[in-house]
């Protein structure tokens, strides 16, 4: 087991690299460390998630226990290119999380395409690290919201519209909603 600490993440003005060779099955997270993680790089989800983003790959962990001291977290899912890119891509959350506006009512939500297997990975925006979700390490994932569970699979459309989370297939989402023009 290590300890969070020992995630060997570097920060670069290119972004954030995992330096490891592989991330750890378990990790152990001091209270004390909670001064120091927070970043673009690691965020702390509702319902136990644990996220390490860096250019290079990433990984999700869910909180087994609580222990004197902090929080014991075991790895769900991870991915790992075998070098870290030499120069940085576009950010990633600025392209994940994104403003549309609806075609056929008044409303404006903020939507990302799940590409769970994307190179450079995607990090997945802050609003949707705070649902309850689960990934089966197949691509696809399941929502829980309001009692309701809900299935995302690879290429879906989740959105967020007044604090609900929804999801919807490509085309059917290409049909509703049209990218908003920042300015």
């Amino acid at each position: 087991m290590k300890h969070c600490e020992s995630i060997d993440i570097e920060t670069t003005p290119a972004g954030a690299i995992f330096r490891g060779s592989r991330w750890p099955e378990e990790i152990d997270v001091d209270r004390n460390l909670l001064d120091y993680l927070p970043g673009p790089h690691v965020v702390f989800g509702r319902m136990g998630i644990l996220r390490f983003q860096a250019l290079n790959g990433y990984a999700v962990y869910r909180r087994l226990e609580d222990r004197p001291g902090g929080w014991n977290y075991r790895l769900m899912e991870n991915q790992l290119m075998a070098e870290a890119p030499v120069s940085a891509p576009e950010p990633a959350l600025a392209k994940a999380d994104q403003k549309y506006f609806a075609k056929t009512y008044i409303a404006t939500v903020h939507a990302f395409q799940w590409l769970p297997h994307a190179v450079p990975p995607v990090a997945l925006p802050e609003w949707f690290m705070r649902a309850d979700f689960e990934h089966n390490g197949k691509g696809e994932l399941t929502i829980r919201q309001s009692g309701a569970l809900m299935k995302a699979e690879p290429a879906d459309w989740i959105y967020l519209r007044d604090a609900e989370i929804f999801v919807l297939k490509p085309d059917v989402f290409a049909l509703e909603f049209v990218k908003a023009i920042e300015q």
